[in-house]
């Protein structure tokens, strides 16, 4: 089927099946796979099971004009039972979209070694004569039949030299270098999809199990074990090629850092990037980019019935002048005929296609200033943080020109905090209220305390954004205190000594019990009970000062 420059390509594969070792696999077993596929709402219908289907034909069923089932076939060098070429074509509407049809073409070519080659097409379009506004088109999605071949134990499904599957891989530690070799494979047909890990959380910013079914067929997706991986393929990889602390990067066929600007073939998206646009927003990103470009395509192999179509005429004629020596002449007029027709057909494919290839330049464009947009709007907003940061940064100077004397208590230190960290971190009065109680007589220590807490642990929370458990782990690892989660079975479950640890912030009751220890001798310590705001992105003080009570003490 010629292609309409209306007509939306939604999914595009090419992969080869090759028979698994003892495994006891037939040709049929494909086509077999392809009609299940198709599903219960052909199969219902009396009719769909015949033998047309395998040898050449076309069903509709009764009450559904827009549902049809059409294939051929063609001999050719294989058999009666396994053709050389075989293609169906599967027109249905949307479930969705009423006035949106679509067309799945799937070819068959069976190679003399037993593999076949399995092509496939999907397209979709609205019909003629829509009117209004148009749906958006659906994400690119593998179709079904692609993750049951993939899954099928019968047969090992590659791409030139790299096995497909419908779930991610895994790069282990020590194994980078096997991985890096996958990269640089010139006989690897199929992109390479690799999600690292983030180096803080130690977790990957795309969810690569769901990216490797919307990728089924065209790319295989592979997954960090770790972020000592990342680091591994950081040595090993030239710069322009790395991939690394949550980013997510598609490595093309016939990587070549030789080439100049090779680099820049294979697109990536930092942390930054999956954080600012969003999870989603990248994964139509990849996959629209990775099935727009698969253009990968054998010579040798069909891709729709039109093109078995043109075996079997190409067949008859070659039949026709081995049986019939005497009908040369007859025979040069059909094929000149022949030749006219198909550079007719040729010339008008190749205008549909300039059609389409320019159809989908623009959408690929507007997808990269889609892009460019989000950058620009990450800029402005890093531009944004700076002109503040300049700001704070004015208003902490000038607090230290102001400062006669370095404060000589608690309170006097929380003054200094607020007036130099005044966006990140605040003090309620009870806390207030403890600092000019507390006993603590190393001053510099209760500076050095507050200061950590107004810097490292707002960022380990409100940019980084790690778990609670996560941020005393990296916090401790940063400065000499230590941070305590929570208190103990015993303490909470104490009402007048959980009540302590309580307090209302914003209208609602929340819990302090968090807190930051500063010396263990209870009469020169320092305990500093916080909530984390979100919302506002603040530490929120209310106990600063000695040990609040414990059951032993109590």
């Amino acid at each position: 089927m010629a292609l309409g420059i209306d007509h939306h390509v939604h999914y595009r594969c090419q992969f080869t099946l090759v028979p698994q070792h003892g495994a006891d696999t037939k040709w049929a077993d494909v086509p077999y796979a392809i009609r299940r596929w198709i599903g219960n709402r052909a199969e219902q219908n009396q009719g769909f099971q015949g033998k047309w289907y395998f040898v050449g034909g076309q069903w509709k069923p009764a009450g559904d004009k827009r549902f049809s089932v059409q294939t051929a076939r063609y001999i050719g060098n294989g058999s009666d039972d396994a053709p050389q070429y075989w293609a169906v074509r599967y027109e249905h509407a949307d479930d969705s979209t009423a006035a949106r049809q679509w067309c799945t073409d799937i070819g068959l070519t069976l190679m003399p070694t037993g593999e076949i080659i399995f092509s496939l097409l999907t397209t979709h379009w609205l019909q003629a004569g829509f009117i209004g506004k148009e749906p958006e088109p659906p994400l690119p999605t593998a179709p079904g039949i692609v993750s049951l071949l993939l899954r099928d134990r019968s047969w090992r499904s590659v791409g030139g030299t790299e096995l497909l599957t419908s779930q991610p891989k895994v790069v282990n530690e020590g194994h980078a270098d096997e991985f890096r070799d996958r990269l640089f494979d010139q006989q690897r047909d199929v992109p390479i999809v690799l999600v690292s890990k983030n180096f803080y959380t130690g977790k990957p910013m795309l969810d690569a199990v769901h990216l490797s079914k919307l990728l089924a067929g065209s790319a295989t997706v592979y997954e960090s074990s770790t972020s000592l991986v990342d680091k591994e393929l950081e040595y090993l990889l030239e710069s322009g090629y790395r991939c690394w602390n949550g980013m997510v990067r598609v490595y093309q066929t016939g990587l070549n850092p030789e080439r100049y600007g090779d680099s820049r073939r294979h697109r990536y998206f930092t942390a930054d990037d999956i954080a600012t646009y969003g999870e989603s927003a990248i994964m139509e990103f990849l996959v629209k980019g990775i099935v727009r470009r698969s253009q990968r395509t054998s010579n040798i192999a069909v891709a729709n019935v039109e093109d078995v179509q043109a075996r079997i005429q190409e067949g008859h004629l070659a039949s026709l002048r081995a049986s019939a020596p005497g009908t040369e002449a007859w025979i040069q007029a059909l094929e000149a005929d022949n030749k006219r027709l198909s550079d007719e057909l040729v010339e008008s494919k190749r205008e549909t296609q300039m059609w389409i290839d320019e159809a989908e330049r623009l959408q690929t464009v507007e997808e990269d200033n889609r892009v460019l947009e989000f950058r620009v709007a990450k800029h402005i907003n890093e531009r944004d943080i700076a002109v503040s940061d300049v700001d704070l940064l004015r208003r902490q100077g000038q607090g230290l020109l102001n400062l006669d004397k370095f404060p000589e208590s608690v309170d006097a230190v929380i003054g200094l905090v607020e007036a130099t960290f005044p966006d990140r971190i605040i003090f309620t009065e009870r806390a207030k209220s403890d600092a000019r109680d507390s006993k603590l007589r190393d001053v510099n220590a209760a500076w050095r305390c507050l200061r950590s807490m107004a810097t490292h642990l707002h960022r380990l929370h409100f940019e980084e954004k790690l778990p609670l458990r996560e941020v005393a782990k990296q916090y401790q690892n940063l400065v000499p205190f230590e941070l305590a989660t929570t208190e103990s079975e015993t303490t909470k479950n104490n009402k007048k000594l959980a009540r302590q640890r309580k307090a209302v912030y914003k209208g609602i009751e929340r819990d302090f019990s968090p807190h930051v220890k500063v010396g263990r001798d209870p009469a020169n310590s320092l305990r500093v009970h916080y909530f984390a705001d979100n919302e506002a992105q603040l530490i929120v003080v209310d106990r600063c000062g000695n040990h609040l009570d414990l059951k032993s003490t109590n």
